[in-house]
């Protein structure tokens, strides 16, 4: 083995600590040769992504983590997965605009509450972006996952983490930026127990 790749192999070895004294090739003792600060961003390890873990066992892993992390929720960007959800988790999926839709006028706070109480995963949302109903949507989000895990198909579009809707000008116009949430994108899978999306977290 070369010198260039000794000392790579001992980089390998150390890494995710702040600084490593490299040895001379060979042997434990003597002078150093060099010291080098090796970062977590230069040999950090592939980050851990969903298909880590097969299905449905990711997925009860995710509901436990936004469980147990007070206003963390996990928002879908396309409602391709609801499916898979409800059926695979055994998640209750409401679809908000058709629970609402014999409201007469705008449905109020305790209606929508209500509409939500039994949901793992809510669509249907655009119902929540109307001017005239004055909910903010993404601090409704939260309060929802402070009782209990919830997943939300976002409506819009999700980019640069921000959850934007409809179009500059429009009274529906949304866009706003995200903060400690989880993002599920869907992910086209050949086998059952393969995870059905990627997951990027978003934090505060």
């Amino acid at each position: 083995m070369g010198r260039s790749r000794q000392v790579h192999a001992r980089c390998r070895k150390l890494a995710g600590r702040a600084s490593y004294v490299l040895l001379p090739p060979g042997g434990r003792t003597g002078r150093p040769v060099a010291k080098i600060a090796v970062t977590i961003a230069e040999y950090r390890k592939p980050p851990v992504c969903a298909n880590s873990a097969s299905w449905p066992k990711a997925g009860w892993g995710l509901l436990a983590e936004l469980a147990s992390a007070r206003d963390r929720y996990a928002l879908i960007a396309a409602d391709r997965l609801v499916e898979r959800l409800s059926t695979d988790l055994d998640l209750t999926v409401v679809h908000l605009g058709a629970a609402l839709a014999d409201s007469q006028g705008p449905p109020s706070s305790g209606q929508v509450e209500a509409a939500c109480t039994d949901a793992g995963v809510l669509t249907d949302l655009d119902v929540l972006l109307w001017p005239a109903l004055g909910i903010p949507i993404l601090s409704f989000l939260a309060n929802q996952a402070r009782r209990r895990a919830i997943i939300a198909v976002w409506p819009g579009e999700i980019a640069d983490r921000r959850a934007r809707y409809s179009s500059p000008g429009r009274p529906d116009h949304y866009d706003q930026r995200l903060s400690d949430v989880v993002l599920l994108r869907p992910r086209t899978v050949r086998f059952p127990d393969e995870v059905p999306y990627d997951i990027e977290r978003i934090t505060p």
